[in-house]
């Protein structure tokens, strides 16, 4: 049968999805590492007119878990250049497995500016959404890369080709939750 025939079995995809998280070892933890900066007052008598501050930094270490795997990333860059400003705008969609079982796609933006050496950046906070039909099968076809060069570049992976990864829809991502159920088992 070919891939254009074939229907996507959605709830039994999402079935295998709660099987495969409940039966594969946590996801990877990591350690956050935060530095915590203390301003404590130190006097020092030098006859009893001086005192100065003095910051203290110390390390906290934290170990967390990611909650989730990561099945496929993908990715948009636009960087856009005039005189002496350089900016840049990256959207990065990982589509995932959360350890309870559901399938979500995880978005986050950032921004970097660039003017007369000096730089600015800001990353907004991840976004989830739960992984809708259209996307499980935007998985069934190979990324295609598209980079545009010029004064506004744009680089990304985040669009379909017209190459199919899989014979019947959905089957990539049952694939890539098979790999992950056999990479740990």
């Amino acid at each position: 049968m070919p891939y254009h025939e074939s229907i996507l079995d959605g709830a039994r995809l999402r079935t295998y999805a709660m099987r495969v998280a409940r039966e594969t070892e946590v996801p990877a933890t990591f350690d956050t590492v935060t530095e915590v900066v203390d301003d404590i007052q130190v006097e020092r008598r030098f006859f009893g007119l001086s005192t100065r501050e003095v910051a203290v930094q110390r390390t906290v270490r934290r170990r967390s878990e990611l909650g989730y795997w990561v099945i496929e990333s993908r990715y948009w860059r636009r960087t856009t250049r005039s005189g002496d400003r350089e900016e840049r705008v990256r959207e990065n969609s990982e589509y995932c497995l959360r350890s309870d079982g559901n399938l979500f796609v995880r978005s986050q933006r950032s921004e970097e500016t660039y003017v007369d050496g000096r730089f600015w950046s800001s990353e907004d906070e991840p976004v989830d959404r739960d992984m809708s039909d259209a996307e499980i099968l935007a998985l069934d076809m190979e990324p295609e890369f598209h980079h545009q060069p010029g004064r506004v570049e744009v680089e990304t992976n985040r669009g379909p080709s017209r190459r199919l990864r899989a014979h019947a829809k959905g089957v990539y991502l049952s694939k890539q939750l098979r790999r992950l159920l056999d990479s740990t088992g």
